[in-house]
């Protein structure tokens, strides 16, 4: 079974795109590179050059960690990669199934999301759909996962097509009550180890071991090659 702590994994990435921009902003770079960076969010670096402040020559310690810190993509808005990550990590653990990536673009109306993953059988044969979230509490992006997550198990509930539909959720939420009336043996709310045992109970499935739970490899990197390949 794949395992990690996507949460820890978030906060990891955080710190490695907080370090990245202080780099490059200890390496004195032109505006126009900075914009560029994958670590760099452009719209705060807009932000600060409207209120006249520059990114050029600083030379304060506690000035560039403060800007980096500022100007930094946050993780939590990185939820492709965690949704990736996971994805990936499940179809490294599966023996005689696989879960990727849709040939074709699968959108649900009123969804904004596509599906991210179909879930395939020995004969390559698309047996489920798979809508993957990462949420930790409540509050601004964090309810937007409960509404599109909530709207796709509800859209999953009034299918009657045979296949299986899983919204995997890891991390934390309260919105599970909520949840509850679309569930059905076609309609599945699980975090990723729950998903792998379910797989593991109805199909009979194998499971390679994956316990990454004390993630060290750098994720962000790691995911990029990944979605690259």
């Amino acid at each position: 079974m794949f395992k990690c702590d996507i949460l820890e994994e978030r906060k990891e990435r955080q710190l490695y795109n907080d370090r990245e921009v202080e780099k490059l902003l200890r390496a004195n770079l032109s505006v126009n590179y900075l914009k560029k960076a994958k670590c760099v969010n452009d719209k705060a670096v807009d932000r600060l050059l409207e209120d006249g402040i520059s990114l050029t020559n600083l030379d304060n310690d506690d000035t560039i960690k403060i800007t980096a810190k500022y100007i930094a993509v946050l993780s939590t808005r990185q939820g492709a990669l965690d949704e990736l990550r996971i994805v990936n990590g499940i179809n490294s653990a599966l023996d005689g199934m696989s879960l990727e990536k849709p040939e074709k673009e699968i959108r649900i109306d009123g969804i904004e999301k596509s599906i991210d993953a179909v879930l395939k059988n020995h004969n390559g044969a698309v047996i489920g759909h798979v809508f993957c979230k990462v949420v930790d509490g409540s509050g601004g992006t964090q309810d937007n996962v409960k509404g599109e997550s909530l709207r796709f198990l509800e859209h999953s509930s009034k299918q009657n097509d045979g296949l299986l539909r899983v919204c995997i959720v890891d991390g934390n939420y309260k919105w599970r009550k909520k949840a509850d009336q679309y569930l059905s043996e076609d309609v599945w709310l699980c975090d990723h180890q729950e998903f792998q045992l379910k797989l593991q109970e109805r199909y009979g499935v194998q499971l390679k071991e994956i316990d990454e739970t004390n993630h060290t490899k750098n994720p962000l990197e790691e995911l990029i090659n990944a979605n690259a390949s």
